[in-house]
């Protein structure tokens, strides 16, 4: 199953980031299905948060994706 890219993307204007030096998008389209403890590691590198309004649409783009089961949305974001 894929997500059509558009409906999967989520814009971010560089000017509300730092570590943004240009727009980009965030890809919702294949969420990551990992352990806390592996976001945690050393091979992870953060480079900001998001605002909680991108974040938000973050969220919901990922849940309309359809690329997540029910108990798997209710696992990373609590009951929808």
């Amino acid at each position: 199953q894929t997500c059509a890219l558009p409906i999967c993307q989520v814009a971010l204007k560089g000017d509300d980031y730092d570590f943004l030096s240009h727009d980009s998008y965030a890809n919702c389209a294949q969420p990551v299905r990992a352990k806390l403890e592996a976001f945690m590691s050393e091979e992870m590198k953060y480079c900001g948060l998001l605002s909680e309004g991108d974040l938000t649409q973050v969220q919901d783009r990922i849940i309309a994706s359809g690329m997540l089961t029910v108990a798997e949305i209710n696992t990373f974001f609590g009951k929808k």
